[in-house]
């Protein structure tokens, strides 16, 4: 499928680079002038309102089409139907532009494998060794964030049994950072919840023992994740 989209590119004075299975990447001779949708944003969208704009963007949409029309009865389509499985019709397009510096990060560290999150790090001037896991033991001195995005696509979806399981899986999660963080010398933990509309931050202190986050045991968890109605 890479091959065959890389061929239509090509056609457009562009090509594609695909480093992994999950890491494809669009070169151009001169630089596009488009306006992106990340991909988390719009899945379960309507796909019209999120496509890209700018004065590129009916270039990218021909590419698009044609892309699409390579792809209704390539043999790798063919064989994932007789296995039962959804045809892969497209491909989305985000991010982009020339790489730049960006203001200095106020983070040490980084533990996540996000890639716009390890990007946005050392675009932020950390150096490859800051890029760690969450299980890695962390620097002695500064902040150090990651990204937890497991509950927002099943949100977007309203697909609600899934979101409640990984809740569980969050809050699992949640206990080992504990005991991780202050077994490595954190003096506090910050939980941020990011909705649409709403940010709350809950916090532990090393002080606080076993205190659960401070201000959660006098909310439900509705009271905690609920947003005003648009």
């Amino acid at each position: 499928l890479a091959a065959a989209a890389d061929a239509v590119l090509r056609e457009h004075d562009a090509l594609l680079k695909r480093l992994r299975h999950d890491a494809w990447f669009v070169q151009t001779d001169t630089p596009w002038r488009l306006d992106t949708a990340p991909l988390v944003t719009a899945r379960g969208q309507s796909m019209g309102p999120c496509l890209p704009i700018g004065a590129d963007a009916a270039r990218w949409r021909r590419i698009l089409t044609e892309i699409q029309m390579h792809w209704h009865h390539h043999e790798v389509n063919l064989a994932r139907e007789r296995r039962g499985q959804q045809p892969v019709n497209g491909v989305w397009l985000h991010g982009g532009g020339a790489w730049a510096p960006l203001p200095r990060s106020p983070f040490v560290a980084i533990a996540s494998d996000d890639a716009v999150l390890r990007g946005w790090g050392l675009a932020a001037g950390l150096p490859p060794s800051a890029l760690i896991r969450e299980t890695d033991s962390p620097p002695r001195h500064g902040d150090v964030v990651s990204l937890w995005p497991e509950l927002h696509e099943p949100a977007v979806f309203e697909s609600w049994a899934v979101w409640l399981e990984r809740l569980a899986a969050v809050q699992s999660r949640l206990g080992r950072l504990h005991q991780h963080a202050w077994a490595s010398g954190a003096e506090s933990i910050e939980l941020v919840l990011t909705g649409c509309q709403v940010t709350r931050i809950f916090s532990l202190r090393r002080r606080d023992h076993l205190r659960f986050w401070r201000g959660v045991a006098r909310r439900s968890l509705a009271e905690m994740l609920a947003e005003p109605v648009a």
